[in-house]
């Protein structure tokens, strides 16, 4: 049941990203894709929500920092050229 929901989100999330590039919510992307996974193997939305939640934040905290670092040394990097 809530496996739809979870198709449903990805998708709304893919689209936000792709229009603002802001690199923010393709992390919640990556969560919801996991919690789409465990909605197939257990029947607890609870579970699932509170995994989208915290891996979503812990994802956007500990990897857009460096990923963008990386995009403005490249970007440097391309302007230098």
């Amino acid at each position: 049941m809530y496996m739809y929901i979870w198709i449903i989100t990805i998708i709304l999330l893919l689209i936000g990203e792709f229009m603002t590039s802001n690199i923010a919510t393709i992390w919640y992307a990556i969560s919801a894709s996991i919690s789409l996974i465990l909605s197939i193997l257990i029947d607890n939305y609870i579970i699932e929500m509170l995994n989208f939640i915290i891996l979503g934040t812990l994802l956007l905290i500990i990897f857009r920092p460096v990923l963008n670092t990386y995009l403005k040394n490249k970007i440097a990097k391309i302007k230098r050229k």
